[in-house]
């Protein structure tokens, strides 16, 4: 008896440190391709600041602004136990549900697009809450209705119902890429759920003719749909940014030009610092460079899914391995977008492009992951301080209490 006890003992301890391993990795990526990211934020963006705000540095202080932002409440989430999780999902869903909602009813309108909340000193895109909200709800549906039911058609039908509403509220908008990112994430977490092969080719022959739909009813779309089969017929219209991608992506070689010594970010490539970012920095550090970047994000993302496979209970695997999955699919995508493989679609480079709602809310998610890597009765690294303080100032209080006595 002593020896099985024993033996579970240390198969626990070695769980937890296989995944404060993971999470040590998890975190030190980041670190790194956001910092990464904030460099190339500011040599993609200087020329469009100071063309538009006359500082050199405007677009760089409100990224770093987000960065400091997102990982402060990443440091708070990642304090919260992993149970937690499952007990709020359902009302984190509703929740950005509720925000996306306000945004089409009483939202400002960017770009074309209904999807944004104007709260004085800036804006906020509920949008990318919601892929937050919408794996915690997910990943609770799944993981219920599987409890409840063995069979595989009450879980995929709530999951269908949850994303379904999701891409409802955020294609009602205008939004092209974030609807086929989330698409893409319910699709890819029934996989990781196990749901059967016939099944989820039907899941995925209904998806295309949604998708089609969904194409058709805005012409904007069809235009970047046309512009990507033969972009240098229209470079003048919607091929422009697609033909100005490549020329920067291919324009830099190996090595590139070198930081700053970009070309098409003197007012030839759209949106250099944001969607194209990748293309920015392959023209400045060459392929190289935007291999290293694209490296550091998969290592990022295979980080996750180890630390998944660690997990007991199914709603954190799904959890997390959802989040695995909407980096990974929100990376490829931009990449195929830059490079030309997809239609450009507006979709940002997690923890690289700028934008203040997809950086905070990507923090959010690696916070959320970094929960699952402590053990529970264990203090986070760096709160020590604050909790021997507070233990102290209590102990000092209760001392004046008996002396008073």
């Amino acid at each position: 008896m002593t020896t099985t006890i024993d033996s579970a003992v240390r198969e626990s301890a070695e769980v937890w440190a296989t995944r404060r391993r993971h999470g040590r990795s998890i975190a030190l990526l980041t670190t790194g391709v956001a910092i990464f990211g904030s460099l190339m934020v500011f040599s993609a963006s200087t020329v469009r600041s100071y063309t538009f705000h006359r500082i050199g540095y405007w677009y760089l202080e409100r990224h770093l602004a987000a960065l400091l932002f997102g990982a402060a409440i990443a440091f708070v989430i990642r304090v919260i136990p992993g149970k937690v999780w499952s007990r709020m999902a359902f009302m984190a869903y509703l929740g950005t549900c509720g925000l996306q909602v306000f945004a089409l009813i009483a939202g400002a309108a960017i770009g074309g697009q209904s999807n944004w909340i104007n709260i004085g000193f800036t804006t906020i895109q509920p949008s990318e809450f919601l892929k937050v909200g919408m794996i915690l709800g997910v990943a609770q549906v799944l993981a219920v209705q599987q409890s409840r039911n063995p069979a595989w058609q009450p879980a995929c039908t709530s999951a269908v119902v949850v994303g379904g509403l999701a891409f409802a509220f955020v294609a009602v908008g205008g939004d092209f890429g974030t609807p086929i990112v989330l698409a893409a994430i319910v699709y890819l977490m029934l996989f990781i759920a196990g749901l059967p092969g016939k099944p989820l080719a039907y899941i995925a022959l209904f998806g295309l003719v949604v998708g089609a739909t969904f194409v058709a009813f805005k012409g904007y779309r069809m235009d970047r749909i046309s512009a990507w089969f033969d972009p240098f017929h229209v470079k003048g219209e919607a091929g422009y940014q697609s033909v100005h991608g490549r020329y920067a992506l291919g324009g830099g070689g190996l090595l590139g030009e070198g930081l700053g010594s970009g070309r098409e970010k003197w007012g030839l490539l759209p949106a250099a610092h944001t969607d194209f970012i990748l293309a920015a920095t392959g023209e400045e550090l060459g392929l190289l460079g935007a291999a290293a970047v694209v490296a550091a994000l998969a290592g990022l993302i295979i980080a996750i899914v180890r630390l998944a496979l660690t997990l007991d209970r199914p709603f954190d695997r799904y959890l997390c391995g959802g989040i695995a999955v909407w980096f990974a699919v929100q990376a490829l995508l931009n990449i195929a977008m830059v490079v030309g493989w997809a239609p450009v679609v507006g979709i940002t480079l997690p923890l690289v492009s700028y934008g203040g709602s997809s950086m905070v809310a990507t923090l959010a998610a690696v916070g959320i992951v970094l929960s699952y890597c402590r053990e529970p009765g264990t203090v986070p690294a760096g709160m020590g301080w604050l909790l021997r303080r507070h233990m102290s100032a209590a102990g000092q209080g209760a001392s004046k209490t008996r002396a008073a006595r």
